[in-house]
């Protein structure tokens, strides 16, 4: 029989049902609130002893989440933006608590007023299609593990795909047969196709012949293997791509900002669609974004003078308008009439 005030079931219910069946999240996500009620237990355990063992529903109470959420930012370092993506995990598991135990709403809706940090835009580091093929001309193609790395950066740019999904891809996810396109599963479990440029199909091709990846027995490897033959980690690729960077800033410090990492190929790639005209709606899709309010951001970093930088790689015939339907003047002017 279930203890109706024990944090643990409802932990262990919310982590084994609610997250992989229920709601269907990806291993990605279950892992990453696995991550966050570890160190919240830890910090119990650290600042509660004596209740560690016993840690109740009654326990976990507003002052409690306050209290951690300042451990985060004293103790472990983090930043807003990563305080507030444990505070959005520990607010979908008051939701669950909430349906599971009606009880105890009032507790837990205290929990989930709690407000978000306000987080800073930082500075997007990106580059222009010139400052990806300075990278890209760093690598030796003549080596295995030279052409593995051309081919899978080259890949990232075309496709604009995260580090994690390329990480996850197989020979499977591919169809080089016309049309080209990339079957790339993101975020929340969600697949996306993306169209595949001609050179970047013809070097998939090349390069998955000569890694005998072409062979149905091999569907299922994974298309970017590291020496044992197991799939890259996001750190790895981000550590090798670290030594291609550093010798094209080496050569033109201008191209390539300060912080440049994956991630930045994938802006570099939002980037070079939007500045060759590509309507936001189709960047939104080849991107993955859930909504086209987050490719909004890659307006705000939009540069004149990266207009036709993109126009060699992705051979899209520029439209440089981009009309904002929502601006209506009549609303902006009644609103400035009124006495408040």
């Amino acid at each position: 029989m279930k203890n109706k005030n024990s944090f643990a079931y409802y932990l262990n219910k919310f982590l084994t049902v609610y997250i992989p069946s229920l709601k269907n999240y990806s291993s990605r996500t279950f892992e990453e609130y696995c991550r966050v009620f570890t160190i919240f237990l830890r910090f119990i355990a650290f600042t509660q002893p004596q209740k560690a063992r016993r840690f109740n529903l009654e326990d976990f109470s507003k002052d409690c989440i306050e209290d951690f959420l300042i451990y985060l930012k004293d103790e472990r370092g983090n930043c807003n933006r990563t305080i507030n993506q444990r505070l959005a995990a520990i607010n979908s598991f008051c939701n669950f608590v909430i349906f599971e135990s009606p009880i105890e709403m009032y507790e837990l809706q205290r929990i989930m007023t709690i407000p978000y940090r306000k987080v800073e835009l930082g500075e997007m580091a990106y580059t222009t299609a010139e400052g990806i093929r300075l990278v890209l001309n760093q690598i030796n193609q003549d080596s295995t593990k030279g052409f593995r790395d051309f081919t899978m950066f080259a890949f990232m740019f075309d496709t604009g795909a995260r580090v994690s999904e390329v990480c996850d891809m197989t020979p499977q996810n591919l169809r080089l047969t016309n049309p080209d396109i990339a079957i790339i599963h993101g975020k929340g479990n969600k697949t996306r196709i993306v169209p595949l440029q001609i050179e970047e199909a013809k070097r998939l091709k090349k390069y998955m012949k000569i890694n005998s990846l072409d062979s149905p027995k091999k569907m299922d490897n994974p298309l970017f293997p590291n020496n044992r033959g197991a799939k890259l980690t996001r750190q790895s690729i981000n550590r090798i791509l670290k030594e291609y960077v550093n010798k094209a800033r080496s050569i033109n410090p201008m191209l390539i900002p300060d912080k440049f990492s994956s991630h930045s190929i994938r802006h570099s790639s939002a980037m070079a669609l939007l500045n060759s005209g590509v309507n936001m709606i189709y960047i939104r899709d080849i991107l993955g974004h859930s909504s086209v309010s987050t490719t909004e951001i890659y307006l705000h970093a939009d540069s004149l003078q990266k207009r036709e930088a993109i126009k060699a790689v992705l051979d899209i015939e520029e439209d440089t308008t981009i009309i904002k339907k929502w601006k209506s003047p009549g609303i902006l002017d009644w609103l400035n009439s009124q006495k408040y």
